[in-house]
């Protein structure tokens, strides 16, 4: 099932990420990612606030996944994306971008970072519909994302954002 975020979701947020993050550990240069540090749930609450943040509960009951996302000036941003390694592969995450997109029909774009070459980043994300923008294209909201990626310690050479236009 899938339902808007809530505050309370925020606290699970960042134990979905660590999970999701686990498949890291398959990624030659990127295995660090897997044990590295994750947003808060005091960040993610912020997100949540927005009320543009959708979850996956399982039946269970559990929060199964997870997309973040806020408003800025010139788009929807996606913060984070985040599936629980054992649920992944199941269309979670298709699911919720879907949601997003209903949500952002009409209204802005949606953009995100991502990595280049990881095959559920970038890829995935062409696969639903979002294109790379590069240089000014991008514009300086983005190239400040990115940028605060790298300082961050993010290898700069295999990150890039992305966009995905205003569907009607």
């Amino acid at each position: 099932m899938l339902r808007k975020a809530v505050m309370r979701d925020g606290e699970a947020m960042p134990d979905i990420e660590q999970s999701a993050g686990l498949a890291f550990r398959a990624v030659p240069g990127l295995e660090w990612l897997a044990d590295g540090d994750n947003r808060t749930a005091a960040r993610y609450r912020d997100i949540v606030g927005q009320d543009w943040s959708w979850v996956a509960v399982a039946p269970d009951g559990r929060l199964a996944g997870f997309v973040a996302a806020t408003v800025e000036p010139d788009a929807v941003h996606v913060w984070e994306a985040a599936v629980r390694l054992e649920a992944q592969g199941r269309g979670i995450g298709r699911r919720l971008f879907a949601r997003l997109f209903a949500q952002a029909a009409g209204v802005a774009p949606v953009t995100l970072t991502t990595f280049r070459d990881v095959p559920w980043n970038q890829p995935f994300y062409r696969s639903l519909g979002f294109d790379t923008v590069e240089g000014d294209a991008m514009g300086p909201r983005l190239a400040g994302i990115l940028a605060a990626e790298a300082e961050a310690g993010l290898p700069a050479e295999r990150r890039c954002a992305m966009v995905r236009a205003v569907m009607r």
